[in-house]
């Protein structure tokens, strides 16, 4: 037995470095293929840049392959899990906000069958700081000899660009103080392209941050103006004679979008001064998939509000 042992290392190292390298791979890879037998981890993340306090929205996907039902706890005592590891700038370790969190406490997986879990990150780790992070998921369960890993996936977090900010009062049926929130119009780059976004807080927590459509280089400028009830209003060109519209509550929920087109006339926004109120004036209202197709972040927009506390808090 010896000497087959000796041979074997003889036959490595007459073997040209790259070709024993890329055996040595493919051992590993056959090594790593039965731990992950158990189950199929896929992980896809929404964008691959997300501005400061916007829903980071993540969907794990697990399949099991194992050939047993797993229960991670979803029919009795909780014998699995499903957990994050978070990392910024490389190596610095993303603590979650409670200790040990698990994911699949309500999982239970047929043999078989895949459940797609749908996170949004930010509210179980702080990424408030700016700059690239990346994760991968874990799934262990007692009859694993092993956890199983998933590929690692990256974003970006971004800070936006003010161009106008303002501080309204919210509308409430209580007497006393009024509170008051701070809204920030702002733009950010994504792969070159510009997009504008609203972010609505006061002192103590982000309440939301909304994607609100393209910024094309050539075109009118945004119009935008608070009405009487502290609600926002937008209206962008985001691509040649198309413009979207959309209102967005002091709460940090989109309350509407619509679309025209720049034909006869040129939509814009007209305000009531008396009622307080704001409309689009001008423009033929326009129909997606009927009068044109919907492209990037207008397809896409955020309309989830995410309420993030700040640091500290």
């Amino acid at each position: 037995m010896a000497s087959v042992n000796t041979q074997v290392f003889r036959s490595r190292r007459n073997l040209k470095p790259a070709l024993f390298l890329a055996l040595m791979m493919l051992t590993g890879a056959l090594g790593t293929q039965h731990v992950a037998a158990y189950v199929d981890i896929s992980v896809d993340v929404k964008r691959n840049a997300f501005l400061r306090y916007e829903p980071v929205q993540v969907a794990v996907t697990i399949r099991n392959f194992s050939g047993n039902p797993l229960d991670f706890g979803k029919r009795g005592e909780a014998r699995g899990g499903v957990e994050f590891s978070v990392f910024r700038q490389g190596k610095q370790y993303v603590a979650p906000k409670q200790k040990e969190f698990n994911f699949g406490t309500d999982l239970f997986l047929p043999a078989g069958a895949s459940r797609r879990l749908e996170v949004s990150l930010n509210r179980y780790y702080n990424l408030q700081r700016t700059g690239s992070y990346h994760f991968y998921v874990k799934v262990k369960h007692d009859r694993f000899s092993n956890a199983v890993r998933s590929q690692s996936k990256s974003f970006t977090i971004k800070d936006g660009i003010e161009i106008w900010s303002k501080m309204v009062g919210a509308p409430s049926s209580k007497s006393g103080e009024i509170p008051v929130r701070k809204m920030t119009l702002m733009t950010f780059s994504q792969k070159k392209k510009g997009v504008y976004a609203l972010r609505i807080e006061d002192k103590d927590k982000v309440y939301a941050t909304i994607r609100l459509g393209r910024r094309i280089m050539v075109g009118t400028r945004p119009e935008f103006a608070v009405d009487g009830r502290s609600n926002f209003h937008i209206l962008l060109e985001v691509e040649a004679k198309l413009y979207v519209y959309r209102v967005v509550s002091w709460e940090g929920e989109l309350e509407e979008t619509q679309y025209f087109m720049a034909k006869d006339t040129i939509p814009h926004l007209q305000q009531d001064d008396t009622l307080g109120t704001v409309s689009v004036n001008g423009g033929t209202k326009a129909t997606p998939g009927v009068d044109f197709e919907l492209k990037g972040s207008d397809r896409d927009n955020s309309r989830a509000p995410q309420r993030s506390p700040r640091p500290g808090r």
